[in-house]
């Protein structure tokens, strides 16, 4: 009786999960701007590399420093995840780096990193002028990565 039990349960999830996913579109196209995100995020993935999303560059949006970086090397250690760069922003900055305190970004920026570097790919990196020193990019030669994306 109780494998007919389970097996009801797992055919009824199932059930539920399948027809989530058949209306989730149909959700998330009525949601004010859902569609505009989507869209931008996309343009941002195929766009050149010299544009800059316009969904990154609002008004609400700090201003930010890019950099064309070339990864050589990339780590990951207790308190940062950090990159370096073939060719310097602002004449001295070769190093690039975001702290492990918030561990899924940490681990999505490393992934993106070694993925550029495995299929020899660029990045693109928006950056703040300001230090990371609490999590040991120094100010000298390193600033936190604020957003990152792979491009051609």
């Amino acid at each position: 009786m109780s494998k007919i039990h389970v097996s009801r349960s797992i055919i009824i999830y199932l059930a539920l999960f399948l027809v989530g996913m058949l209306i989730s579109p149909l959700l998330s196209s009525l949601l004010p701007n859902s569609e505009s995100k989507v869209d931008q995020s996309a343009l941002a993935q195929v766009g050149s590399p010299d544009a800059i999303p316009a969904s990154i560059n609002s008004p609400d949006e700090p201003d930010f420093l890019l950099h064309l970086c070339t990864p050589d090397f990339v780590g990951e250690f207790i308190d940062r995840v950090h990159v370096h760069c073939t060719t310097a922003a602002q004449t001295t900055i070769h190093w690039f780096a975001t702290p492990t305190s918030d561990a899924k970004r940490a681990a999505r920026v490393y992934s993106t990193l070694l993925t550029a570097i495995a299929a020899g790919k660029n990045v693109r990196i928006y950056y703040d002028d300001i230090s990371g020193a609490a999590f040991g990019c120094s100010y000298s030669d390193c600033r936190p990565i604020k957003y990152i994306e792979i491009i051609k």
